[in-house]
């Protein structure tokens, strides 16, 4: 409401990549497949999303989505247990072991932070056409699994960390 009456120019939203489609049909996961939330983090996610297209109608109030990969880069604190890239890679170079919850085998579209940057800054200059998609999936388009960035933690230091693996939530 604020932005509405503002008259703020344009809201660009960083959602969630992975937690407003719940579990995925298909990988890579499409802007238009369905949006089922398994966890009140995507809940909340895709509320702010509907309420923009609802205050874009009602108010004519601009908006983009971007939905990012798991970002990670310089700067990220990987005591906060964001981006499994930052937390294993930290706990790697401290001869700590990694705890990976199930067999590995689940998959993030990893995301660089100056990708998911150049991102912000085209979506502050696009202009969409009436009707035009206002939401966007920004990753490589690519899984890694839990698995092979171990390994290529691994690779990158000379040796492999240790692995813990604990039952699936």
């Amino acid at each position: 409401e604020a932005c509405a009456e503002g008259r703020v120019g344009r809201v660009i939203f960083l959602s969630s990549g992975g937690t407003v489609y719940g579990n995925a049909r298909r990988l890579p996961t499409r802007e238009d497949d369905a949006t089922e939330p398994i966890c009140a983090y995507g809940v909340s996610k895709l509320a702010v999303e509907k309420y923009l297209g609802l205050f874009h109608r009602l108010h004519g109030l601009d908006y983009v989505v971007l939905r990012p990969g798991n970002a990670y880069g310089p700067g990220q604190n990987p005591g906060r247990g964001q981006s499994a890239a930052t937390v294993f890679a930290y706990r790697a170079f401290r001869n700590e072991p990694i705890t990976i919850w199930g067999d590995g085998s689940a998959t993030r579209d990893l995301l660089y932070v100056e990708d998911l940057v150049d991102a912000i800054v085209r979506a502050l200059s696009y202009q969409p056409d009436a009707g035009g998609p206002r939401v966007f999936n920004v990753g490589t388009g690519q899984g890694t699994s839990l698995k092979e960035l171990v390994e290529l933690i691994g690779r990158v230091m000379g040796r492999a960390p240790e692995v813990r693996y604990a039952p699936g939530q």
